[in-house]
């Protein structure tokens, strides 16, 4: 979501429309802090104007226009003269929010549109495209599953203890950070999806960068994989061999083997962890990211001052 910040850079570079100025001014006030919002009028203002204060309420992409019954805040829209058109909000609760004007003749056309109201219509679509696609490198924190009785005992310690009914609801706690300070990081697009420094690279068309960090994985996992399913294989061939002799100590030995050897099967299954999780440093992996997002600017005609707010 734009910031009121962000949007009054956006529209005040060219002159607005009395829709577009209220529009603007009403996102600096609520945009922060309401989405649902009603728009009410009286006799005094037109249905033409009242589409039009609609229209450039939607167009700030704050604000999704609803009923009274669903809606968080109203705007009562009227004319003071015939030269200021006067807007005050209340909540759903009747508490007053805010109260604005703007200079709106009445024998302004509402329904003409402004050049400038096209090319913030674009400009807001372009943002969140650039907002959806650009990658950031962020700090995160890796954490550890306790086992049950480390969770218990440190329950003891802590006098939390153990008839708390939350954590029992899974027979313990899940996820214990070891420290609250980032510890790893991770590469982010938009707002919410991690991608891998391999995708990074087929974003920037590295075919170099993605052959180097595929090479620096692939080889310790045949390692791993190697290594456990040898261990795997020669575990169960002995231990079935062992297993079927009379003698009870070689069938014990074999039993032994053949649990070991199950086991390596069981660790050679998860050679995708092998390897290292990170192939390039954080400071090279900020370096790709901007590169990525300067050429998204640019695909996108966008200056680095436009998307400052949300960098």
């Amino acid at each position: 979501m734009l910031t009121p910040i962000l949007l009054s850079v956006c529209l005040v570079t060219q002159p607005q429309s009395p829709a577009t100025r209220l529009a603007v001014k009403v996102a600096e006030a609520m945009g922060a802090t309401v989405e649902k919002l009603a728009v009410d009028t009286d006799e005094s203002v037109t249905t033409t104007e009242k589409e039009a204060a609609i229209g450039a309420l939607t167009r700030t992409g704050l604000f999704r226009i609803v009923d009274n019954a669903e809606a968080v805040a109203a705007l009562k829209l009227s004319r003071i003269d015939n030269n200021t058109m006067l807007a005050a909000a209340t909540s759903s609760l009747g508490d007053r929010m805010w109260i604005g004007h703007v200079d709106w003749p009445a024998a302004a056309d509402s329904t003409a549109r402004d050049p400038e109201d096209d090319s913030f219509e674009e400009t807001h679509k372009k943002l969140l495209i650039y907002r959806r696609e650009r990658l950031r490198v962020v700090p995160i924190v890796r954490n550890i599953i306790s086992p049950p009785f480390v969770d218990l005992a440190s329950a003891q310690v802590l006098g939390t203890g153990l008839n708390n009914p939350s954590r029992w609801q899974l027979g313990y706690a899940g996820a214990v950070p070891i420290s609250n300070a980032p510890s790893d990081w991770a590469i982010m697009r938009g707002t919410a999806e991690v991608i891998d420094e391999t995708e990074l690279a087929k974003l920037l068309g590295n075919e170099a960068l993605v052959t180097q960090i595929e090479d620096a994985r692939y080889w310790p996992q045949v390692g791993w994989m190697g290594g456990f399913g040898a261990g795997a294989l020669a575990g169960i061939t002995s231990g079935i061999i062992l297993a079927r002799e009379d003698d009870r100590d070689l069938e014990a030995v074999g039993i032994s083997l053949l649990t070991v050897g199950v086991a390596c099967g069981i660790i050679a299954a998860l050679f995708p962890l092998a390897g290292p999780r990170h192939v390039l440093e954080p400071l090279e992996a900020e370096r790709l990211t901007d590169q990525f997002n300067e050429g998204l600017r640019h695909r996108l005609a966008l200056s680095a001052e436009t998307v400052h707010d949300l960098d």
